[in-house]
């Protein structure tokens, strides 16, 4: 039985910024929503905004299982499909073979499996919060603007969830015609985010305050500002 398809149809609807893991999004389309938001953002300010580069260190290897289950059930996934999920990711027994020696067994308190077809998915509803947030930041002279929007106001309906650290996601099934506000993009464990200098920087204190309630690290080396 593949569970993959069972999964997809009872997830929390990915966040429209998210790219990574999904059927017909590319890193090259998010390249090119990138350079459009920019192009947009100068149309509309007559000068560039800041743009950071972020990446997530060892993100299959940090995530808290606990939040993909309670995001699951959540949106009222069946208990029973979570229960064999956390079955699958939790009791798992770990060795490793070196020089013809295996270590003792462990099992990982955190992390999604690598190599499992389940794993990106998964990671993309663990990090699905983070872009919601990060619109908080944005204002309406600032917002970058799509053709495709939520039926409120920029950095509206963001407040907590029942059981949840962060507030609900923008998908395109909740979007109307109004433009909205779109100030990060992900790919996977890339974040970009863009703004005026005020707005990133609160992007980027927002960005650690999530990683702080989530459990997972940002790799500082591989950040880029510009």
């Amino acid at each position: 039985m593949c569970l993959f398809p069972h999964l997809e149809d009872v997830s929390p609807p990915l966040d429209i910024a998210q790219g990574g893991f999904r059927p017909q999004r590319s890193a090259l389309d998010q390249a090119l929503c990138l350079h459009d938001l920019i192009q947009e953002y100068y149309r509309r300010k007559r000068h560039f905004p800041v743009v950071a580069f972020l990446d997530i260190k060892a993100a299959y290897d940090t995530v808290d299982r606990r939040v993909i289950w309670q995001s699951l059930l959540a949106v009222s996934a069946p208990f029973a499909l979570v229960s064999v999920l956390a079955h699958l990711f939790d009791d798992v027994s770990i060795s490793v073979l070196m020089s013809n020696q295996v270590s003792t067994p462990f099992t990982p308190s955190t992390g999604v499996l690598q190599g499992s077809v389940l794993s990106p998915h998964l990671y993309s509803i663990y990090i699905n919060t983070l872009p919601a947030l990060l619109r908080s930041a944005a204002t309406r002279t600032t917002a970058m603007v799509s053709s495709l929007s939520p039926s409120g106001p920029p950095g509206s309906g963001h407040g907590l969830s029942p059981g949840l650290p962060f507030g609900p996601t923008l998908d395109v099934s909740s979007l109307s015609s109004s433009p909205t506000a779109i100030n990060s993009l992900l790919y996977a464990d890339d974040v970009a985010i863009l703004g005026s200098a005020s707005e990133v920087k609160q992007m980027l204190d927002l960005a650690q305050i999530h990683s702080q309630v989530l459990g997972y690290r940002w790799s500082p080396t591989k950040h880029t500002v510009c």
